[in-house]
């Protein structure tokens, strides 16, 4: 069995198993993306840290933001939203990986008929209030001041009591024919779900070659933008010393494992357009020093520095002073290592639901010249793109 099977059909197929990770790229093709979908369903075998997995044919798996504590001295104080491991990967027993070049590896049995995409209305409440989250921005500047750090990406939480109408499958399902991401995912582990619909990869290697490609810099869609209008936007300074700051953390990071003189910058605050967004990306490449393992880029790279600011181990030990719940899933990572080959996300535009919660977390980059309240509306922009509330 060798066609190409349909989205709907793989999430169908995961209600049958306690485990599943669904990675679709929506035909992205543009971002150096090898699959359109890469699939996997069941335990066959599971590690407990990404060299072993590193030896499967296939792996999937995610690494949680709170990982950091075991790279660095820091810890995750408050409550978790979910429970979804630090660090968690798997061979499947069954797996369907559609690539770009190659016939399709398909492994699935008894395929059910494919679900329908279905809205849901939420009722989200705010766990930071408008007043709260304007008061920490004002510590956080405080703290640029006086040197601590430069940029800190500062995250809030929101959530909403689950009902029966919320199907998480049929959700993913309307939420990714809408926005339609590069670096989409659905999750299923430890009976929580993640439902991500990323535009922003963490990294991608390949033999010897590393890529990343952090996003820092939002201006919103309308209908009438000009050409120009976009131009404008690369740029503005305050969006561009933002991205600039985490592309020199990242050539900083990259270079620990790449050979001397082979980390590039070939995009700078390069404009990509999204469903309900524009960003500016940056892309940033290597060569990684023979032998390199997982496990080492793993532990150069993470967190990654969209998610933290810089320098990131002053943010780190800052982040937990400022959020009041643990970011888990969320700023973490969802991915697969397959043939010397791999490619994680950023998990960020996502929703996660555990027992009778769903939770959607968002942040922005906070800057000494930040203005509070736009950076509030900012976050409900992100909320609201995802989920036209």
């Amino acid at each position: 069995m060798h066609h190409s099977l349909q989205i709907n059909q793989l999430l169908a197929h995961a209600q049958n198993f306690e485990t599943a990770i669904i990675l679709h790229s929506n035909n992205h093709k543009h971002l150096n993306a090898r699959y359109q979908t890469i699939a996997g369903f069941g335990i066959k075998n599971q590690f407990s840290t990404i060299n072993q997995a590193a030896q499967a044919p296939l792996a999937l798996g995610y690494i949680g933001f709170d990982y950091k504590n075991t790279l660095f001295q820091t810890t995750s104080s408050h409550h978790d939203l979910s429970t979804f491991q630090e660090l968690f990967f798997f061979q499947p027993l069954q797996e369907y990986i559609q690539s770009y070049t190659e016939p399709v590896v398909n492994t699935l049995q008894n395929l059910p008929a494919g679900i329908m995409a279905q809205a849901a209305q939420f009722h989200w409440q705010a766990n930071t209030s408008i007043q709260e989250y304007i008061d920490t921005i004002n510590k956080i500047q405080e703290d640029i001041r006086n040197g601590v750090y430069y940029e800190m990406n500062y995250c809030i939480h929101f959530q909403a009591t689950a009902n029966e109408t919320q199907n998480p499958y049929q959700l993913f399902l309307e939420i990714n024919q809408r926005t339609q991401s590069p670096f989409s995912a659905f999750v299923k582990h430890n009976n929580n779900y993640l439902l991500c619909f990323s535009p922003e990869r963490f990294f991608t290697s390949k033999k010897n070659t590393i890529i990343s490609q952090p996003i820092k810099g939002t201006l919103q869609k309308k209908k009438d933008q000009s050409a120009q209008q976009l131009i404008d936007f690369s740029q503005l300074e305050k969006e561009r010393a933002e991205n600039i700051m985490i592309v020199d953390l990242v050539r900083n990071d990259l270079s620990k494992i790449c050979k001397p003189a082979t980390v590039l910058v070939p995009e700078l605050c390069k404009v990509y357009s999204f469903s309900h967004v524009h960003h500016l990306i940056s892309t940033i490449s290597g060569q990684l020093k023979e032998n390199t393992t997982y496990q080492q880029i793993l532990d150069a790279l993470f967190p990654m520095g969209s998610m933290t600011g810089a320098p990131k181990l002053e943010v780190l030990k800052n982040i937990d002073k400022y959020e009041n719940f643990n970011r888990g899933i969320y700023s973490g990572s969802v991915g697969y290592l397959r043939d010397d080959h791999s490619d994680f996300n950023v998990v960020i535009r996502s929703l996660q639901l555990s027992g009778n919660q769903w939770h959607y977390c968002v942040g922005g980059a906070i800057v000494y010249d930040s203005e509070a309240q736009s950076e509030y509306q900012e976050c409900i922009a992100k909320l609201n793109g995802i989920m036209r509330t």
